[in-house]
């Protein structure tokens, strides 16, 4: 409207039917452009709400929406503004509130709505997070996705356990693998073998349900029944 009177202000006269109409499309297509809204895929870290980068935690509080899992401090919540919509996504083993095609759907929903979205993940988005199906799909609806990178639990377990995954002259290298992969006869991955005849460490990701059936795969395979080991659990 501010635009239609200056016009007229300058020409003198009134819009023409043609002119209006041409800049209540002009009008439409701006507000249409400014509801696109963005996302973030951020890793909340590992353990303790304090694990989260700066980087990540500053995005979280700028959050208009925020889609969470199940495996963060949930402390973290406190950190978004009160207007911020909050949205729980969380999925365990046999109990998935959301699967993920419909997460993905919510994520382009809320940008669509012109909202500042927060996926906070545990961990890292992209080990074994499926953060990269969210960003494919976002990216297909064109929707604007960054990601922050948060340390993931394949480090930062078994340091808290006082085990490092590499050593000179012990581990020059290490390896992850989670448990569940479908396809497989025993739903273990299918290179199981070939990497635990790799010199170093493996750290197998959900794998406390399947630890007979890890354990006899790889001393049937490749390992010595004295190779040292360690098992970690979440409650």
């Amino acid at each position: 409207l501010k635009e239609a009177a200056l016009f007229c202000l300058d020409k003198g006269r009134p819009l023409t039917k043609e002119e209006m109409q041409e800049r209540l499309r002009a009008a439409a297509g701006k507000q249409e452009k400014k509801k696109t809204g963005s996302v973030a895929l951020v890793g909340a870290g590992c353990g303790a709400y304090d694990a989260i980068t700066v980087k990540g935690l500053n995005t979280l509080r700028r959050a208009e929406v925020l889609i969470y899992d199940d495996l963060i401090d949930e402390r973290l919540l406190s950190h978004v503004s009160e207007s911020c919509e909050q949205i729980y996504v969380g999925k365990r083993s046999g109990r998935h509130s959301f699967r993920q095609e419909e997460i993905n759907d919510l994520l382009v929903q809320k940008a669509r709505e012109g909202k500042r979205v927060v996926r906070l993940k545990g961990g890292d988005p992209f080990v074994f997070g499926r953060g990269s199906e969210e960003m494919i799909a976002l990216r297909k609806a064109k929707i604007p996705v960054t990601e922050i990178s948060g340390t993931t639990s394949a480090i930062v377990a078994p340091a808290g356990a006082g085990i490092p995954v590499t050593h000179r002259g012990l581990a020059r290298s290490f390896h992850m693998v989670t448990r569940h992969t479908s396809g497989t006869g025993d739903w273990l991955a299918e290179d199981i073998d070939n990497l635990g005849a790799v010199h170093g460490a493996m750290v197998l990701l959900r794998g406390s349900g399947r630890l007979a059936a890890v354990s006899d795969r790889l001393v049937g395979a490749v390992k010595s029944g004295w190779t040292p080991a360690a098992v970690g659990r979440q409650n």
